[in-house]
């Protein structure tokens, strides 16, 4: 099983809209190397890279250990950059995942 970020994540800009098109990066932890992360729990369904949130915001983000996470809007504009560090047998709460879903 993988460790995933939130089911299903939402997230939201600076000003608590929902970020309708934004985009979640996954990298190799302190690197711009890209990261496969996945729809599924299973890890058989990777996602685009980037993962581009719906009209709600939200996606299925599933990790494979630890990554770095940049989240920009739809313009490409940066709205948070952090690392989230897990094994596959983890589940990440709210808590550890900080700024990142604290506006949900």
């Amino acid at each position: 099983m993988l460790t995933y970020l939130h089911a299903p994540l939402q997230l939201f800009d600076n000003y608590g809209s929902r970020l309708v098109s934004g985009a979640v990066y996954t990298y190799e932890i302190g690197s711009t190397t890209n990261k496969i992360s996945y729809k599924d729990i299973y890890g058989t369904a990777p996602n685009t890279f980037p993962v581009i949130l719906n009209h709600a915001g939200r996606a299925e983000i599933y990790m494979n250990g630890s990554y770095t996470i940049r989240i920009t809007d739809k313009d490409g504009v940066d709205i948070d950059t952090f690392d989230i560090r897990g094994s596959s047998q983890d589940s990440l709460s709210t808590s550890a995942i900080g700024n990142f879903a604290q506006n949900e």
